[in-house]
């Protein structure tokens, strides 16, 4: 996560989530969080790794 100016005081707050990839338990996204004044508060990225679960006996 990366912040880029101080959250005003606000009811709410838009983020905006996306995920352009989920193949072979990789998945990837990005996210950014918006003002209700539409200036760009946050932004962020991960991978998560995701494999099944092991059988049960």
């Amino acid at each position: 996560m990366h912040f880029h100016r101080a959250a005003p005081a606000s009811e709410w707050l838009l983020v905006d989530a996306v995920s352009p990839i989920a193949e072979g338990g990789l998945i990837s996204g990005h996210s950014r969080i918006w003002s209700t004044q539409g200036r760009l508060l946050a932004s962020g990225s991960g991978q998560l790794f995701c494999r099944p679960a092991p059988p049960r006996p």
